[in-house]
């Protein structure tokens, strides 16, 4: 179990390197608490990508709040491939009687992917077909749903987060 970390425990950029090792993809959202909009979805696939995504996290509205940096394995998302009826089929046919399914279209860092939650998967195939048709997506059941509640642990196995610091902050309000 475990609690929000630093950007600056060895533990994270640990986990990220054996993570990536195992399998070359990471999806990473960077969300920042006080713009009141969702976060921007990253596709990761080497450590280098990681480390500069968080270093652009750290500094891009390092005025406002520290970014929350969510790390996702791909056994979150299990689906992966290009868009097609094919896909399409399999998808919905493995996730049959699931609610809340997250497609994650797959651009690469610095390009943000994007997001979309279906109810159940008949829009899941309505909404790959018309959003996501010959584009690489990931899709499984929506994250939110295993994320904790503020104050509770939770399994490190396929979800890490942890913030960037104010350490930059001060500085830039010195500069203004």
């Amino acid at each position: 179990m475990s609690v929000i970390r630093s950007v600056h425990e060895p533990h994270v950029w640990h986990t990220v390197d054996e993570w990536l090792k195992e399998r070359p993809e990471l999806a990473v959202d960077v969300y920042y608490p006080r713009l009141g909009v969702s976060g921007d979805l990253y596709f990761v696939f080497t450590m280098g990508q990681f480390q500069q995504l968080v270093t652009d996290a750290n500094t891009r509205f390092q005025w406002v709040h520290p970014a929350v940096i969510t790390v996702i394995r791909p056994s979150v998302l299990p689906f992966r491939g290009f868009v097609n009826e094919h896909f399409i089929g399999e998808v919905t046919s493995a996730l049959s009687g699931k609610k809340w399914l997250n497609v994650s279209l797959g651009n690469p860092y610095p390009h943000p992917g994007r997001s979309t939650v279906a109810d159940d998967v008949d829009e899941l195939a309505k909404v790959l077909r018309t959003e996501f048709i010959e584009q690489l997506v990931w899709v499984g059941e929506e994250v939110d749903d295993r994320m904790p509640l503020p104050g509770q642990p939770w399994d490190e196995a396929d979800i890490l987060i942890f913030r960037t610091t104010f350490d930059d902050r001060r500085h830039a309000v010195d500069q203004r």
